[in-house]
């Protein structure tokens, strides 16, 4: 699969997060939106887009799902934001003062190289990521990896910490905070799984009888509590990149 074939996914398919807790990450990464020129690539229906614009910051917000697109023109009418349907690519003519994405760097097919082409039109960048240094982590990765079980139908990647401190070697500023840690060491944990274990790609490719599956996450909603959590352990992580003086 590939990012072309993730088009229209979210129509019928809802993500797990709110991603309410990430906007409020992504937004206080920046001391004040006043003023800037800001472009959002996939920008969904528009919530995020909205609150650069209610900061006033001028804002580009830019999606390749035109329902969505829809819905954000219609949810959100502020003279200082202006949806386009559409590649990214075909649509920045300019520099930005900042480029934000909410969890859509690991849907691309060359993430860290469409990485460096949209550093080449701003110094700063606003990303945000699935992050996996938690026990939800673990348990999608020893799925995902050991037995070659899909958690995830929409993420291409799967990225860590480290992966973006090598993309930015001596070359980037990098700075990072994590959000929606109940999904990713509390008590979300659990109801996740249950979820993605109940669903019908994960009985096609790996079955279990619904006694075993119900007896492993009631002791991982417990275990789940003795996790000694770190700065890095929530089930997101948002990275603010800037160039290096």
């Amino acid at each position: 699969m590939n990012n072309a074939d993730l088009n229209g996914y979210y129509d019928i398919h809802a993500p797990t997060f709110d991603g309410s807790e990430v906007r409020k990450v992504i937004y206080r990464f920046m001391p004040s939106w006043k003023d800037l020129k800001v472009l959002e690539i996939g920008c969904g229906t528009g919530r995020l887009a909205a609150l650069f614009a209610k900061g006033g910051a001028e804002v580009t917000a830019v999606d390749y799902n035109a329902k969505s697109i829809e819905k954000a023109v219609l949810e959100y009418d502020f003279p200082n934001l202006k949806f386009r349907y559409g590649n990214y690519r075909d649509i920045a003519t300019s520099r930005y003062d900042v480029v934000v994405m909410q969890g859509v760097l690991e849907h691309l097919d060359h993430p860290f190289e469409e990485l460096e082409r949209i550093l080449d039109m701003t110094d700063t960048v606003i990303t945000s990521s699935p992050n996996f240094l938690n026990p939800r982590g673990y348990v999608w990765m020893t799925f995902q990896y050991l037995l070659g079980v899909e958690m995830s139908m929409a993420d291409l990647h799967f990225f860590a910490p480290w992966d973006f401190e090598r993309f930015c070697g001596n070359k980037y500023n990098l700075d990072m905070k994590d959000a929606d840690r109940n999904w990713g060491c509390g008590q979300g944990v659990a109801y996740d799984f249950r979820k993605r274990f109940n669903s019908a790609t994960f009985q096609k490719k790996f079955k279990l009888e619904k006694h075993r599956i119900d007896k492993f996450l009631e002791w991982l909603d417990f275990a789940v509590l003795a996790f000694n959590q770190s700065e890095y352990c929530g089930a997101n992580m948002v990275y603010k990149i800037t160039r290096g003086e």
